[in-house]
């Protein structure tokens, strides 16, 4: 039970479920308001499941001297999970991923694959060269808002201003989190923007692409692409959510104050997807 409990730890299931809850905010931007059948987004949520803890299990095999640093309580640093039960538990979540992808379609497998080999790409290749990676795993974050919408009826303007909202977010965050991380990220040589331009820097850079984010959460019901009462209350209250964070960041870029903002902005993730929700109907 031990062993089955750690597993569970490794592949971070509540970063799965958001994303799969993504998928299904992105069927619903796209329909307009209309779902695919029930199969398809039991499906699409597996997959985004699926695909984003198989990421997770990857991130700690490769950040193993990192997290003996920053979190030595992990599964593997602490020694509850074997590398070698990691590597096995990678690759049968992978390939199940895969395969749901594929069978629910050409266009979905697309996605799909495509996002894996970001994801796989940026746990073993380019993690360690800021901004780039930065980038990459955001759009891992996208990555479901675009399977949902292919599993609808395709990707349009909503979807599009929509998934970079979350890119630019995650962008944001992925910063903060090289703030809170830079001790660990110096010592091996993990070149994020709080390493190479100093947490002062980095927190402004974190906070730019906060602030344009938020500039861009105007842009939907403003074109009228979504329904403005039901898009805008929720939307505003993330955005204010987000602008006192930044507000923290900046006067305070500590490990302490970058995990809160790194954590507020996931909380409050799933008001955003509410108000995107919202503003298709």
């Amino acid at each position: 039970m031990a062993k089955i409990t750690a597993a569970v730890e490794l592949m971070r299931p509540l970063n799965g479920l958001m994303m799969g809850l993504i998928v299904i905010v992105g069927a619903i931007v796209a329909g307009r308001g209309w779902l695919p059948p029930a199969l398809d987004l039991v499906g699409g949520v597996l997959v985004a499941f699926l695909l984003t803890s198989s990421a997770m299990v990857l991130n700690d095999i490769v950040d193993l001297g990192i997290d003996a640093v920053n979190a030595p309580q992990r599964p593997i640093p602490s020694g509850r999970v074997t590398v070698g039960e990691a590597k096995a538990l990678f690759a049968i979540i992978s390939a199940l991923g895969l395969a749901i992808s594929a069978v629910m379609g050409l266009p979905e497998l697309a996605v799909a694959a495509i996002s894996y080999v970001d994801a796989v790409l940026y746990d073993t290749v380019t993690k360690k060269l800021g901004l780039l990676g930065n980038a990459m795993v955001a759009f891992t974050g996208v990555s479901p808002m675009l399977y949902g919408a292919v599993m609808s009826d395709g990707i349009n303007s909503a979807v599009a201003l929509e998934s970079l909202m979350i890119f630019l977010f995650m962008v944001g965050r992925e910063i903060a989190k090289g703030v809170a991380d830079v001790e660990g990220d110096r010592l091996h040589g993990v070149r994020t923007l709080a390493v190479s331009w100093g947490v002062r820097r980095a927190s402004f850079a974190s906070v730019a692409f906060i602030l344009a984010a938020i500039a861009v959460s105007f842009v939907p019901p403003l074109i009228g692409i979504a329904n403005r009462l039901y898009y805008s209350v929720p939307i505003a209250l993330v955005d204010l959510i987000f602008m006192y964070e930044s507000l923290r960041l900046v006067a305070s870029p500590s490990k302490k104050i970058a995990l809160g903002v790194k954590d507020a902005i996931l909380y409050a993730v799933p008001l955003a997807l509410l108000g995107f929700a919202l503003g298709a109907l």
